[in-house]
């Protein structure tokens, strides 16, 4: 399934489930590794997580109840009710402290203790005391932070003293659908490895920095417009769009009148906004929906593979997954079908990815064959 053309403003509304589209494969998570994420595979047996190689050898015997990547050395995973970080062989190095933890995508990660957010560096020690509501993994350097001092959900309005624990955590379309909940006065704001604030918590809403410039959305003329700031917190590319998505490869999808198109970072038109559904730009291609058929095209705006499919995908490690004839197969970049998998959606991370529908899921390698048994669970 494509990106749909939905800004994320409209979700205040989606606190009532007001009519959107969307449908339950659309909020799963991506069961492969971040990018960037260390050598383990996460593995779930019973009810119980632990860590394989690549050729499916378990190294860590499954013992937690959650479990993440590894990112310099260490995972957060979750036991006896507390989330603490292991080493690769499966050690303890962080103690089972915390109510909440996040990855080491850079040398702080954000760990929650009750109702609050906060950092801790790869030794466990604090850099920023517990204080925000929710909190981002660290992207070029720095990391997104929230305050907000109401919640609206479907049960009613609570405070930031009195919310369900369960909705300390970044909004995004996945908490809003599953939570009902959304903030009603969030205000985000950067900080750098030091803790200190580089772009102060004023405003709206904003994404992550991905090529040294985020997003940042305004109201204007009764509706929401999207824009982009630097790492100062300068507004670069004026918020003038509809929605947008964050840059990969030197552009970034946008969407004006309805339409999406790719900008550069002076927010130049590269590609007009033409298409009803687009993708990001991975290894040289974006997927672009004409006539409800996908195909994908370059940095130039050419359709270097013709709109044919009913779904598909980023390109990774070389291949992207596609359905058409209600068969799923993976082809690359000349169009060439490579693999043909069964429910194929997931691209390749380290030479494998997940195929199957729940609850047979598998890893699988480029080769075609069967790794290991990937088991559903609460994380997924």
């Amino acid at each position: 399934m494509l990106r749909k053309p939905l800004a994320f403003c409209v979700l205040i509304s989606v606190v009532a489930i007001a009519s959107v589209e969307i449908s339950a494969t659309s909020i799963e998570s991506n069961p492969n590794k971040k990018k960037g994420a260390g050598a383990p595979f996460q593995i779930r047996r019973g009810k119980k997580w632990g860590y394989m190689d690549k050729t499916g050898k378990v190294i860590i015997e499954p013992q937690f109840e959650a479990a993440s990547d590894f990112f310099h050395g260490l995972a957060a995973v979750f036991k006896d009710q507390k989330w603490g970080y292991i080493n690769e062989k499966g050690e303890e190095v962080i103690p089972f402290s915390f109510d909440g933890a996040l990855d080491f995508t850079g040398e702080i990660a954000p760990v929650r203790v009750g109702r609050k957010w906060g950092y801790i560096d790869l030794s466990g020690r604090w850099i920023v005391s517990p204080q925000f509501q929710a909190a981002s993994e660290v992207t070029e350097g720095l990391a997104r932070v929230l305050y907000w001092n109401r919640i609206q959900c479907s049960s009613g309005i609570f405070t930031n003293q009195n919310a369900p624990l369960y909705v300390y955590v970044m909004p995004t379309i996945t908490t809003a659908l599953t939570s009902g909940c959304f903030p009603m006065n969030q205000k985000y704001g950067f900080i750098d490895m030091s803790g200190k604030f580089v772009v102060q918590p004023n405003l709206t809403r904003a994404e992550d920095f991905s090529e040294g410039l985020a997003t940042f959305t305004v109201e204007n003329r009764g509706g929401f417009r999207v824009g982009y700031i630097d790492a100062t917190g300068n507004k670069i590319i004026a918020p003038e769009f509809e929605h947008v998505e964050s840059f990969s490869e030197g552009l970034a999808a946008a969407m004006f009148n309805g339409k999406y198109g790719f900008i550069d970072k002076s927010g130049k038109w590269v590609i007009e906004p033409k298409f009803d559904v687009v993708g990001t730009f991975s290894e040289g291609l974006a997927r672009v929906m004409v006539d409800a058929k996908t195909g994908y095209i370059n940095r130039n705006g050419e359709m270097v593979i013709a709109p044919q499919f009913n779904e598909g995908w980023d390109f990774s490690e070389g291949l992207a997954p596609v359905h058409e004839a209600g068969q799923w197969r993976y082809i690359d970049q000349s169009g060439k079908t490579v693999l043909r998998l069964g429910r194929a959606r997931w691209g390749f991370s380290d030479g494998l990815t997940v195929v199957g529908d729940s609850p047979n899921r598998v890893y699988m390698n480029k080769q075609g064959e069967v790794v290991a048994p990937y088991e559903v669970g609460s994380q997924f």
